[in-house]
């Protein structure tokens, strides 16, 4: 680019040899160059077009031979530079057309100055074409220079956020058992630095196909929809949007909604569950009433489930069990719940006795809410009795869970309100671990509900979802899921966007495997966003010592600050940097010789229009309104050209740090604030021309140079 400017200058300063004539000042305009009369410039600009038009379509500057084979074409690897060319030949052509134009409208106008302004401009207009392509082609150099660092630097903020969403991912210890979802998010939300923690699961899936292997990562859309970054050209609908749309599509239940302050729950249940003998024994079996724990499964805002257990038993004896939904940590210290909950189902549980088999059923028959207490240990509760007569129609899903010998367990979808059963054949015996359920009657048909998703492109051109929008996926040898397409996205976070994939909503699929198997899943991955003055490297050092242990996989800033720090990119930015100063150098070198011959060789001309009249303010007016034009042509011109480059050139020659097409497809970033500034420097240049043309002006001596152009007698 630099020698094309210098090439492009030459002509200028040629142009600024000795003067004939008053006669040639004044100007009658010399002919229109070989190529302007033959149409080779315009042939060469649609040569140009055509070049841009095809690396924008490629993407990339390959192409494919006539025998099949893909390479590097260098045709459309020159194709920039080529643009840039055809964008100061297309300058040799427009500027003559303005001229005209400007001329006949100052005709129809009228006013003297304006007049020989545009007059003088149309018969000078090969002269003032080529002082405006040198501002049109360093123009557009110092714009295309800012914005391709500016879009390389976006490229890289992009591609961080596809595979680091967040401010900070961290993954559990892998020492002891892992925590449950919501204790975890408590734990990890009461670190210095976190503004919101957000457990999620990864999962391979299969489509049974060619390239059918996938991943989808199941996520809270609640906790995602306001920190998770996603560009918006990369799904149907902003992304925040379609994560509240997973939140919609979730299956309705009839649980009882808890006040916001609640505290404690007291639970009454009427059991005649017992053990009995089983037979002939060499122990001595323990006959008689069976105690059961009572453990409430609540739902946070969150949609999260987690367990909270009774701190007492129900039988024979007692009836009422009381069951804190505070939270205690690992630490044992207490943490707010994410209120208000949420009652989903009660749990009971028991072991059975050795050489014994239990018989008998479970019914809940009252529940009763305090609210207010959990702050004081001392306080005594006051208890408000919810309306269990108008929730328990609903309740009508039981399940008896025996791992022993029904790993599955045994449901009933449609049975006695708020009762469990213990099946006959076979009878739970010695040794059994005991968990009775009930539930609303939708939990009945949760181990295969659909998931709500976000498929991504690649997925639904692979399979596409059948009538009711839902898409059947495989886990292992046979166990298959099906999910439910809510939306569409370009591809999802974190996962390969070479296959299949989609964002799942975790609170459905958590509760679907609770309903399956009786087990809560735990999270294998966090996203944690940080609060805005908290060093993200400073709160990972706080996870990796709270209670329930974090150990930072990535954070975004740091990501980010080593692409930036990349020293090839910082090579290529110091070039285009170097030369775009260059090019506006030159221009301003070529703008001055172009006005101050301007001036020089004018000296007859300004000498006879003053004899004639013309005062010294209407003088320089004219001369501004040559300098305006000639700026305005320039800066607008190579701003233009310089937009037009931008959007074909920087999807093609922004790679990542490796060298390779970048993921998600970079987004040109305009440097607009530039244009102002470049738009300043035109202002600039346009009143020092004024301040040389009022030095010039008051050097004209009418007399003096009227009597030189006199023939000697």
């Amino acid at each position: 680019a630099g020698v094309a400017v210098v090439g492009m200058a030459i002509p200028v300063l040629a142009s600024s040899g000795p003067i004939a004539s008053v006669r040639r000042s004044v100007g009658r305009q010399l002919t229109r160059t070989a190529a302007h009369r033959t149409g080779l410039d315009v042939a060469f600009v649609l040569f140009a077009a055509v070049l841009l038009w095809e690396l924008r379509v490629n993407g990339a500057p390959i192409s494919e031979s006539f025998r099949g084979s893909v390479g590097i074409d260098p045709l459309l690897v020159a194709a920039p530079a080529i643009g840039l060319a055809a964008g100061a030949v297309l300058t040799m052509r427009v500027v003559p057309a303005l001229a005209v134009a400007l001329e006949r409208l100052a005709a129809r106008r009228g006013g003297v100055v304006g007049s020989m302004a545009a007059r003088s401009i149309a018969r000078r207009s090969s002269r003032y074409s080529r002082s405006a392509l040198l501002l049109v082609v360093a123009v557009a150099i110092a714009f295309l220079a800012a914005t391709y660092q500016r879009t390389w630097h976006q490229s890289q903020v992009d591609q961080v956020a596809t595979t680091i969403p967040v401010d900070l991912m961290a993954a559990p210890s892998d020492v002891g058992p892992p925590p449950a979802m919501t204790e975890a998010r408590a734990a990890y939300r009461a670190t210095e630095g976190v503004d919101e923690a957000g457990p999620v699961v990864q999962q391979a899936f299969d489509l049974r196909l060619p390239d059918g292997r996938g991943t989808f990562v199941a996520l809270v859309p609640e906790l995602a929809a306001d920190r998770v970054e996603l560009r918006s050209d990369l799904a149907e609908e902003p992304l925040a949007d379609q994560l509240r749309a997973l939140v919609e599509a979730r299956p309705a239940l009839s649980v009882v909604a808890l006040p916001a302050d609640a505290a404690q729950l007291r639970v009454t249940v009427e059991t005649d569950i017992r053990s009995t003998s089983a037979g002939p024994s060499s122990i001595e079996p323990k006959i008689g009433p069976l105690d059961l724990e009572v453990t409430a499964i609540v739902r946070d805002a969150a949609g999260l489930l987690r367990r909270a257990p009774s701190t007492g038993t129900v039988g024979h004896d007692e009836r009422v069990a009381e069951i804190p939904l505070g939270l205690t940590l690992a630490d044992s210290t207490a943490a707010a719940t994410d209120a208000p909950l949420q009652l989903v189902a009660l749990e009971l549980t028991t072991t059975i006795p050795p050489g014994t088999v239990a018989h008998g059923a479970a019914e809940v028959t009252g529940l009763e809410v305090a609210t207010g207490v959990a702050d004081d240990p001392t306080a005594v509760p006051e208890w408000v009795p919810i309306d269990w007569a108008a929730a328990t129609p609903a309740w009508t899903w039981a399940k008896v869970l025996v791992p022993r010998f029904d790993p599955d367990g045994t449901v009933t979808s449609d049975g006695p309100p708020a009762t469990v059963r213990l099946h006959e054949d076979p009878r739970p015996a010695g040794l059994d671990e005991l968990t009775l359920t009930v539930g609303p009657r939708e939990l009945a048909g949760l181990p295969d509900v659909a998931l709500p998703s976000l498929a991504d492109h690649r997925l639904v051109s692979l399979v596409a979802p059948r009538p009711d929008g839902t898409i059947a996926v495989t886990q292992g040898f046979a166990d298959t899921r099906r999910l439910d397409v809510v939306g569409r996205i370009a591809l999802a976070p974190t996962l390969d966007p070479t296959r299949p994939a989609a964002i799942v909503d975790l609170p459905t699929m958590q509760l679907a495997e609770w309903v399956r198997t009786g087990a809560l899943m735990p999270a294998d991955g966090w996203w944690l966003s940080v609060a805005p003055d908290a060093d993200p490297a400073t709160v990972a050092t706080e996870l990796a010592a709270a209670s329930y242990p974090l150990q930072a996989t990535a954070v975004r800033a740091e990501a980010i600050a080593a692409r930036a720090r990349d020293p090839f990119q910082a090579g290529v930015t110091s070039i285009l940097g170097l030369v775009a100063g260059a090019a506006l150098l030159f221009a301003s070198i070529g703008l001055a010789v172009s006005l101050w011959y301007t001036v020089s060789s004018r000296q007859g001309e300004f000498a006879v229009v003053r004899a004639l009249g013309l005062g010294r303010r209407q003088l320089l007016g004219w001369l501004a309104l040559e300098s305006a034009f000639l700026v305005m042509v320039g800066v607008i011109g190579g701003l233009l050209v310089g937009l037009v480059l931008a959007w074909v050139v920087m999807p093609s020659i922004t790679l990542t740090t490796e060298g390779r097409a970048p993921v998600p497809p970079p987004v040109t970033a305009i440097a607009w604030d530039l244009m102002v500034v470049l738009a300043g420097l035109g202002l600039l240049a346009f009143a020092l021309s004024v301040l040389a043309a009022r030095r010039a002006v008051a050097s004209v001596r009418v007399a003096a140079t009227l009597r030189i152009a006199e023939p000697d007698r």
